[in-house]
């Protein structure tokens, strides 16, 4: 046998090292190779302002303001296509942001527990009808309320604001047997 013996100092520094090197190639591949390419990706977006993606323990977190758009719903679904195509399977959070102001708030909140009601248990007719006859008295630009199968959207104009509200429908309201 020989006389020498196992260098545990070289050994812990060697391991600190590659976890060292592991974690900067883990930084750089996320930051370039994700994160970068999705945010300009998301930014050629004619109707999208500025976006801004920070990690969080449940995942990406992906805000995005937006412009007035005609379309809030296409808007939002091509944005969430886009972060899928590049996050696949990854848990990640859209969060749209908009020009609200005081006075939107108030007339969202007016009719947010009828779009609440629909988004848990479907009654969407009656929740158009709702909507409308508070919408319809409240001095608004225009106003646009969309259903899909996954959410709802909600859309305010006045003067230059705009707000928007994006709430997801449960899955009772998407036709589960709600078990």
């Amino acid at each position: 046998m020989s006389g020498r013996s196992f260098r545990w100092d070289y050994a812990v520094l060697i391991g600190l090292l590659v976890v060292g090197a592991l974690s900067l190639a883990f930084y750089f591949y996320e930051d370039l190779g994700v994160k970068k390419p999705l945010e300009k990706a998301l930014s050629s977006d004619p109707d999208v302002r500025w976006v801004k993606i920070s990690q969080s323990q449940e995942g990406l977190t992906v805000e995005v303001g937006l412009g007035a758009t005609q379309d809030l719903a296409g808007t939002y679904r091509r944005l969430h296509d886009t972060i899928k195509r590049f996050l696949g399977d990854s848990a990640f959070q859209l969060k749209a942001h908009d020009n609200r102001d005081q006075y939107l708030e108030s007339v969202y909140f007016d009719v947010h527990y009828y779009l609440e009601e629909a988004a848990a248990r479907g009654n969407f007719g009656e929740m158009i009808e709702r909507c409308k006859s508070v919408l319809d008295r409240k001095g608004l630009d225009s106003y646009k309320v969309t259903v899909d199968h996954e959410r709802i959207y909600v859309q305010l104009f006045r003067g230059g604001n705009y707000l928007y509200q994006v709430i997801e429908r449960l899955e009772t309201a998407k036709g589960g047997t709600g078990e």
